[in-house]
């Protein structure tokens, strides 16, 4: 990969960025890599200086397409940690054929429930825009972007209502690697493309219209192994659906949130004694910040899903 000046890239776990090359001044011929050793930290820059070769055969770039695309979603510079070790070439075509791609859900500075208590829901949200550029306040935009879903949008105030009023989680980002299935999402009526991963969990019918504990049922029956056939038996792997968040965050960058379908969500909705689960995406409640809870024993053909393999350090 060729590396742009600011990019991110790591060096036998060590994250650095890159700042350019120079010729070696005792050997002009030789050339040189210099890149900051702290580039998360706020403060003075400390800059390594090394050969060139070391970066052709140590240098890790996973952490580079990663960088590169949060920032343009979100509009500023998120920390990317290291592809776990036991990432491997064959591991990651292992998942390639079941139909998922590596991500990293970066940890954002989302603040607490008493933040979000004190200063109120549109406060919170403006001043997250301002850490986070790109990501906008759903009900800021105008009716033109708001049915443009390339334009990147925050999850609804209908889900942080719930968050402040405790009905939801606070959601949590530890910044963590994870595989999530890439799969189109169709409009509301059309079948999902069948693909490997379905296969493995037997699944022969298309992917809506499934109860969310009966899926919960089969990820837990199968997952075992899934995971040791992609070569994850005894690592932190766990197969789950995304958080709200997460499919929030992953949707507006992978576009998922151009069609009328919802998704289910690892998200719980508490409202007395009954459990309500979330699903998101429909394009026209908002699309990747749209919000609904759902009756998780409900036979929905306008809810379907995606699967995520999570992978812990």
């Amino acid at each position: 990969m060729e590396l742009q000046p600011g990019d991110y890239f790591s060096i036998d776990k060590k994250p650095l960025q890159f700042a350019g090359i120079r010729s070696d001044p005792q050997n002009p011929e030789r050339q040189q890599v210099v890149a900051r050793i702290n580039p998360y930290q706020k403060g003075e820059a400390l800059h390594t200086i090394f050969e060139l070769e070391d970066l052709e055969q140590k240098g890790d770039f996973s952490i580079t397409g990663e960088s590169r695309a949060w920032g343009e979603v979100l509009g500023a510079d998120v920390e990317v940690k290291p592809l776990p070790e036991y990432i491997t070439p064959k591991v990651m075509e292992k998942l390639k054929g079941l139909g998922m791609e590596l991500r990293y859900v970066p940890a954002l500075e989302l603040g607490d429930i008493n933040l979000l208590r004190q200063k109120g829901i549109e406060q919170y949200l403006r001043d997250l825009q301002r850490v986070y550029p790109n990501w906008k306040p759903y009900e800021s935009l105008s009716i033109t972007e708001k049915s443009d879903h390339r334009v990147l949008r925050n999850l609804g105030h209908l889900y942080w209502e719930a968050v402040k009023d405790g009905k939801v989680d606070f959601p949590t980002l530890p910044g963590q690697w994870l595989a999530v299935e890439t799969i189109e999402k169709p409009p509301r009526g059309i079948k999902y493309s069948r693909t490997a991963f379905t296969t493995k969990l037997g699944i022969r019918k298309d992917r809506s219209g499934f109860e969310w504990p009966i899926l919960q049922e089969i990820f837990e029956r199968k997952k075992e192994g899934i995971l040791g056939q992609i070569g994850l038996t005894g690592k932190p792997a766990d197969i789950r659906f995304l958080e709200g968040l997460e499919w929030n965050l992953l949707g507006n960058r992978e576009g998922w949130g151009k069609t009328d379908m919802f998704e289910w969500t690892n998200t719980k909705f508490r409202e007395g004694y009954n459990s309500r689960i979330l699903v998101v995406g429909n394009s026209t409640e908002g699309g990747a910040a749209g919000t609904h809870r759902e009756h998780p024993g409900r036979i929905a053909d306008y809810v379907g899903f995606r699967a995520a393999v999570v992978l812990g350090s």
